[in-house]
């Protein structure tokens, strides 16, 4: 998803900006913003551009399983237990279970719970 389709979707009250972002007229996402009443913030973590946003989840994931139902990616972190699982639109996926607890966030669809026989 790009980010002005996010913008769109989730109507953030503002918009973050890194430090390669100078100002509003060379935002894409400038026209979204304006026409969704987006504060936009810049120079978020300073005006140098350390690392991008991009390469930082590129850095942080990786991908562990791909099928047409959904991408699975785990975190590179040492140590950490995070996966993340992105479910393609239109196909579901059914629960399973660990001996530990686990926190599911869904930002869009729908949750039925199947009833254990």
């Amino acid at each position: 998803m790009t980010s002005i389709e996010s913008l769109k979707l989730y109507r953030p009250d503002v918009f973050a900006k890194g430090g390669d972002t100078w100002n509003i007229n060379n935002l894409p996402e400038r026209e979204v913003c304006e026409e969704l009443g987006i504060e936009v913030v810049f120079g978020v973590g300073g005006f140098e551009k350390l690392q991008s946003s991009s390469d930082l989840l590129r850095g942080y994931w990786n991908q562990r399983k791909k099928e047409e139902r959904y991408t699975v990616y785990n975190s590179k972190l040492e140590g950490s237990n995070v996966s993340m699982t992105l479910l393609n639109k239109g196909h579901s996926l059914v629960g399973h279970s660990h001996p530990w607890p686990e926190l599911y966030i869904f930002l869009e669809g729908v949750l039925r719970r199947r009833e254990r026989c």
